[in-house]
């Protein structure tokens, strides 16, 4: 579950892919709601801690209107496992950074 304040988003760890989904959403919508995103530009994504998959938008959705159903689910070979056909033309990105960073559990930009 998420907290918020005026200028901050407090979330805990999700343990769950209905919470990361939850957050992510909420993140986006936030994101639009606060003027930081316009139209379909930017993606979110985001993965449980230690999981070889992750949740990216997919291709054309836009953030302040996200549901569960616009995500892809990719794992860190690059392949689609899930979800929305087509992942967001930026995937590479985010895939990159979580291959790299174990440490990374969600992006935003």
């Amino acid at each position: 579950m998420t907290a918020t304040r005026s200028d901050v988003l407090l979330v805990n760890t999700p343990t769950t892919e209905d919470e990361l989904l939850e957050q992510l959403i909420e993140v986006g919508r936030l994101s639009d709601e606060r003027g930081l995103i316009s139209a379909s530009g930017g993606n979110v994504s985001g993965r449980l801690a230690g999981s070889s998959n992750f949740y990216i938008t997919g291709t054309g959705t836009w953030l302040g209107s996200l549901r569960p159903e616009d995500f892809t689910i990719m794992n860190l070979d690059g392949e689609i496992v899930g979800g929305a056909p087509t992942p967001s033309s930026e995937y590479k990105v985010h895939l990159f950074t979580y291959r790299a960073r174990t440490d990374v559990n969600s992006i935003v930009h």
